[in-house]
């Protein structure tokens, strides 16, 4: 940004918030499993997020081994979640969200007629209040929960892990 002033964009305070954020949820073993699994997760980012909190010491030395220490437990459900899913083997097509093309956890139907999974459509819903698929108006409220095929994909991936 050029003009950072003018915009009134401050790095720094963006990133102690954020942080601050994060620190906040990250006691929660859910908080910590939705962020390894929500298909956004990457490592790089936070390792670069603890290298400039370091060099700025924008909060303070604790909140920084904090976010370390998260980091790291993340990271490691990351690698966790992402061997389970590969030792899965061959996932049948129907049981892969559409978007992200992971193993769906909570399918949902949208009102076109899609499924996919609760939490990819949770977070492109929070940027795009649309249909990924038809481009019409789409809120949360229009999901509906797809019971039969959490449980055809609980059934399948305990058959595979016997």
């Amino acid at each position: 940004v050029t003009n950072p002033e003018v915009y009134k964009f401050r790095p720094k305070v963006m990133l102690r918030e954020i942080v601050e954020t994060i620190l906040h949820f990250s006691q929660y073993e859910s908080f910590q499993l939705a962020v390894a699994t929500n298909g956004l997760y990457d490592a790089s980012v936070y390792r670069k997020c603890a290298g400039i909190l370091q060099r700025t010491q924008v909060v303070d030395a604790a909140k920084v081994a904090a976010f370390d220490s998260f980091a790291q437990t993340v990271e490691d459900l990351f690698k966790s979640n992402t061997q389970d899913e590969a030792m899965l083997g061959d996932i049948p097509d129907e049981f892969m969200d559409p978007l992200l093309w992971q193993l769906m956890k909570e399918p949902v139907t949208l009102p076109s007629g899609y499924v996919v999974d609760r939490a990819t459509i949770t977070q492109h819903l929070m940027n795009d209040a649309s249909d990924p698929f038809t481009r019409s108006p789409l809120t949360v409220d229009q999901l509906v929960p797809n019971a039969a095929l959490k449980a055809q994909i609980q059934a399948w991936v305990a058959a595979q892990h016997k």
